[in-house]
């Protein structure tokens, strides 16, 4: 009798040893208090699965780039160029902008012209031309940024649009060549009254004057003078300016700031 219970008992747990092992208890099966049991994924699986994911296609070459090519924006900017007292007017930045045309600047971004007397009206009035300039430029290009570029007596009725009549706000950069921005004394030996121009340039009277008085140069427009070291017209004390980025070009005189390529390549790095 205890022979026939012991071969029973010997049965019953070969029976159990003989139950696959691997078979996975579910979440109904699992004893209370134990956590279910989730097979995580093989290492095979994941090998798989990460080599299915798609690579971009590199491309068979990268294009040529000119080394020595500006590096311009997409949408570049307008620019206002001011020319000083003197018969030739908005023609003395043909070359300036054949350069700016030349390095790809859309011709319909460059506006040049000339005033009405351009052996000069007061300044403020002129001032009052440069506004107009830039708005009408601005509304006709749709550039987000515009500049401006002015020469020689130039820059007074440009520095007054963006001093005295919001110019500062407006202007991206802001860039005078030759700028007689302390005036001069010669003016200054004509009497009052004779012609504003001359009552503007005095470098001790009312006109300059004011346009010294802080802030010389408000933001949030940046601010240049860039001036010939070996100007006889206007000198380097009446060219530099409180606030702003100055540059002196050595040999280079009053005129040649209108045509020399050292120059034009600083202008276009500041406009860049």
């Amino acid at each position: 009798m205890k022979t026939t219970h012991r071969w029973a008992l010997c049965c019953a747990l070969i029976a159990a040893c003989a139950t696959d092992p691997a078979q996975p208890i579910s979440a109904v099966d699992a004893p209370r208090g134990d956590s279910p049991r989730v097979d995580a994924p093989s290492m095979d699986a994941m090998v798989d699965q990460e080599a299915t994911v798609d690579q971009p296609a590199l491309p068979d070459a990268l294009p040529d780039l000119a080394p020595d090519a500006p590096v311009l924006p997409i949408d570049y900017p307008a620019i206002v160029f001011v020319h000083g007292n003197g018969p030739a007017g908005a023609t003395d930045f043909e070359t300036m902008i054949g350069r700016f045309v030349g390095d790809g600047w859309p011709a319909e971004r460059l506006f040049a012209r000339t005033f009405d007397d351009p052996r000069w009206d007061c300044n403020v009035d002129n001032a009052a031309v440069v506004s107009r300039w830039v708005d009408d430029l601005r509304a006709a290009s749709g550039a987000s940024r515009i500049h401006i570029v002015a020469h020689s007596m130039g820059s007074l009725s440009s520095r007054y649009y963006m001093r005295d009549l919001g110019g500062h706000s407006i202007v991206h950069t802001y860039v005078t060549l030759g700028g007689m921005h302390h005036g001069l004394f010669a003016p200054c030996l004509s009497p009052m009254g004779i012609a504003c121009t001359w009552d503007e340039l005095c470098q001790d009277r009312a006109f300059i004057t004011a346009l010294n008085e802080a802030p010389v140069t408000p933001g949030p427009a940046r601010w240049f003078s860039m001036f010939g070291a070996d100007d006889a017209a206007v000198p380097n004390d009446s060219s530099r300016l409180e606030g702003a980025d100055n540059t002196a070009f050595v040999g280079i005189d009053h005129g040649e700031l209108l045509t020399d390529e050292a120059v034009y390549l600083a202008i276009r790095t500041a406009l860049e």
